[in-house]
């Protein structure tokens, strides 16, 4: 009978080292990140009635949307406002070193948002509200191989006076892409509007298109729409 020798120390070596670099790399690819809603002066007064802004339904009002926030709201019954802030994301990051070689499923791990909300009929303007990351899931992100993603996620709002579940669609643009090659129509007009006022060590820029529903609280059933700027750096 044949005798199954062990390998050489000098063989083992090789495959264990394989095996510590194999895992190293598997734990580096979930890595966390951090993205910032845009916000810019030059957007001040700006409201947009779709999901993009640079449009020609754009409107400018004086002494609304104050913080110059690109990411805007509307709910049932004629409330809408301005969002600003930052979240973090744990997994395979859109944005960033790993740019598009990996793709897959992150969790959210925090939220911390605020903005102004308004309603006209109520002469209520620029009233302050924040949103948190909620416990309840679902709460996931997943990046696809064609630069779009998708995301679900529950937040805390105190204008809700509740949780809120939000699902949303998104393209995104890397600093050394060209939009023009990738997008067109108003995905490619938002994206050159705002390409300009990102800050200076930006990585990437995303476009979301969100739909919520409310889910607790005595507001709790109704709908709205968002459209989302962010950018990673």
């Amino acid at each position: 009978m044949n005798q199954v020798l062990p390998p050489p120390r000098s063989r083992l070596l090789r495959v264990l080292a394989a095996a510590i670099i194999a895992n190293g790399f598997l734990a580096s690819s979930a890595s966390a990140a951090t993205f910032h809603l845009l916000t810019s002066p030059s957007l001040s007064g700006h409201v947009t009635f779709d999901a993009f802004l640079g449009n020609a339904d754009d409107q400018v009002f004086n002494g609304i949307n104050t913080i110059g926030a690109a990411s805007q709201f509307s709910v049932m019954g004629g409330i809408y406002g301005f969002v600003q802030g930052s979240f973090t994301t744990q997994g395979q990051s859109i944005f960033g070193l790993q740019g598009q070689q990996l793709f897959g499923s992150n969790v959210f791990k925090s939220e911390n948002l605020s903005g102004q909300w308004n309603l006209n009929s109520a002469s209520l303007f620029n009233q302050a509200f924040t949103q948190t990351l909620a416990a309840t899931p679902p709460n996931a992100l997943t990046i696809n191989h064609d630069q779009t993603y998708t995301d679900s996620f529950v937040l805390n709002d105190t204008l809700a006076q509740g949780n809120v579940q939000f699902a949303g669609t998104g393209q995104y643009l890397l600093r050394n892409q060209n939009a023009a090659a990738l997008y067109s129509g108003s995905v490619l007009t938002h994206f050159n509007l705002v390409t300009p006022l990102l800050p200076s060590d930006w990585t990437g820029v995303a476009q979301e298109s969100q739909t919520f529903k409310i889910l607790t609280g005595p507001n709790a059933g109704l709908t709205g729409f968002a459209t989302v700027t962010l950018t990673a750096r």
